[in-house]
């Protein structure tokens, strides 16, 4: 994007949504920005045969992270808990070897010309592990997109959230904002009754190495995703840097 040496890449992952859910396949899912990027875009390829790495959430992730069977990297089911102020204690460990990943191939070139070490930006849900990097003082492990993600910035969930108003039941003044679509109630809260789904981001300076929003999402959580990477976006932009962003929305 902004070097002929070195492009930037945008990987999107979505939940919950099929090849043939999309409107440029005549799908019922209105996307039209993605249909101009299949369809009206020079150079773009369109895979008619392309497969997820697992058929639910935690082993996609860590297949699109490594680019190796899931069962490799110990993960195979869904882990998480809702929020890390519910489970710090939460102890799964991806890759507990530490197999290289698509973040770290970024960090590993990066370069005084074509780039730094905030080139790699993961957003959205994580679904492989604890945020904490004290995790061990609770009992847990950490295991996040900074520490096992080979990520230098993230913006993120622990784990699903069950509404477009992601941190709605964070606080009891918030509950009015949400909205639970055709369930009506919240679901994937773990432990049960626990619904807090907030958004994380790396922050040195915060006891756990993560900070958490203070304030609700919108009323739908990917307007929320989609403009804390337009701002890391403009920043990157400023700096003419290239960037590896991985968003994995909730569906």
């Amino acid at each position: 994007m902004f070097t002929p040496a070195l492009p930037s890449f945008l990987f999107m992952l979505a939940d919950d949504i099929g090849w043939a859910d999309f409107s440029y396949n005549n799908g019922t899912a209105q996307t039209p920005n993605i249909d101009k990027w299949a369809t009206k875009t020079a150079g773009s390829i369109v895979f008619q045969d392309f497969h997820s790495g697992g058929t639910v959430c935690s082993p996609t992730r860590a297949t699109v992270l490594t680019g190796r069977n899931h069962f490799r990297d110990c993960v195979d089911r869904v882990y998480g808990c809702s929020d890390m102020t519910q489970c710090p204690h939460l102890d799964f460990e991806f890759a507990p070897m530490h197999t290289f990943t698509v973040g770290d191939a970024v960090r590993s070139f990066s370069t005084e010309e074509y780039g730094d070490k905030d080139g790699a930006y993961f957003a959205g849900k994580w679904h492989l592990g604890s945020f904490y990097k004290d995790a061990a003082r609770y009992g847990g492990v950490v295991s996040s997109p900074l520490s096992h993600g080979g990520f230098t910035k993230m913006n993120a969930t622990v784990e699903v959230a069950p509404t477009a108003t992601s941190n709605c039941m964070c606080k009891a003044e918030w509950n009015d904002l949400c909205d639970f679509g055709h369930n009506h109630e919240p679901t994937h809260c773990k432990p049960e009754g626990e619904c807090c789904f907030n958004y994380w981001w790396d922050d040195p300076l915060a006891p756990h190495g993560v900070t958490n929003l203070t304030w609700p999402t919108p009323p739908d959580d990917s307007l929320y995703l989609a403009d804390a990477f337009s701002r890391y976006l403009k920043e990157r932009s400023a700096q003419k840097k290239p960037f590896l962003g991985k968003e994995q929305a909730h569906i």
